[in-house]
Parts: structure tokens; sequence; C-alpha cells
């Protein structure tokens, strides 16, 4: 684990320098290193985590485990400076935030964050947002029925854009057809 934490840091690093004297590479081409130090980053703060646990458990009977805990830390904490750095010069050379760079994520909440436990964090390409989990006005959603909600698991739940029943669907309708009676009146 402290060589896993300590090439993670040497990633990481090697990212920052990269970013740092980028020479003409492309905007989006530092958003995928400055991603990558993050996920080393992670990777580095995993590692040194689970060494923390294991030392809790074994501590007495290894010797060596603190220089290793020491070690990990040490590692994270590069890792987790190095990403930074990637972060900061990234958004200067690009002009803009690093999160415009990024491809858009789905709107389709990430069950395991709902839970607490999402393993991949910053990378999902699920929604971590609340605001994707905001109940939709009937006004907002379409008359199409959501394939998931009649198979019974629809993710988004009130948030879905598609109706969900036939007591939603008519509902949806009666405001289509006030529309579409508004709009021939006026």
């Amino acid at each position: 684990l402290a060589q896993l934490a300590e090439e993670s840091a040497q990633m990481a690093t090697s990212s920052a320098a990269f970013v740092a004297n980028p020479g003409d590479a492309e905007p989006i081409q530092l958003a995928a290193v400055t991603e990558a130090a993050s996920q080393a980053a992670q990777r580095a703060a995993w590692a040194a985590s689970n060494i923390e646990a294991a030392g809790e458990q074994r501590a007495k009977s290894m010797d060596w485990l603190p220089t290793m805990r020491q070690i990990a830390r040490q590692a994270a904490d590069a890792a987790d400076q190095a990403a930074e750095s990637c972060r900061s010069h990234t958004a200067q050379i690009a002009g803009a935030r690093l999160e415009d760079l990024q491809p858009k994520k789905s709107k389709v909440p990430c069950k395991f964050f709902q839970a607490g436990r999402c393993p991949k964090g910053q990378t999902c390409e699920f929604s971590h947002d609340s605001a994707d989990l905001a109940p939709r006005p009937l006004m907002q959603k379409s008359l199409k029925d959501c394939i998931f909600y009649a198979k019974g698991h629809c993710m988004r739940g009130k948030a879905c854009p598609f109706a969900h029943g036939d007591e939603e669907k008519a509902e949806i309708q009666k405001y289509v057809d006030s529309l579409r009676s508004e709009k021939k009146v006026g």
C-alpha cells in the first residue's frame, strides 16, 4: 500500500510538472492530465487510509508499520498538493474553470452516492448533485412514458423528465391542452 501511495504521488507530481510547462498542449489535454492527477491523489489517499486502518488492528506485532504509515501519508499529501497545482495551472492556462473542460455528467443520480458510499468520487459518471433530485414540475415533463418507472426502478423519482403512470400523464396532457387552447385564442 505504501508503494501504491508513492507511485500515485509520482504520477500526480509528473502531471503537475507537465501542466506547469505544457508547451503547445490543448486545454482539453491539460484537463485530462489534471483528472489523472486527481485520480492518483485519490489512490494515494486510499492507500494511506488503509494502512492507517491496518495499523490500528496490528500495530503491536509489526515494528515497521509506523514507518510505512508515515511514508504513505507523506505520499498522499504530496499527491494531493500536486493535483491541486494541476487544477490551478490548468485553470490559468485554459482561461476557464476546469469543470467547463470536463465532459458533461449525467443527470441520473448515483445510487451509491445517495447511500453515502460512491467509490468513484469525482470521477463518477452519474450525478452527485442534489439539484438533480429536486422534483420536476409537471409543466416541464414529457408526455412520453418513463420506461424505467414501468419496470419499477426509475432512479430519478419525482425529478424524472418523463411521465410516471397514467394519472401523471393525464395531468401533463391537461397542461399541454391548456397551452394549445391559449395559443389558439391569442
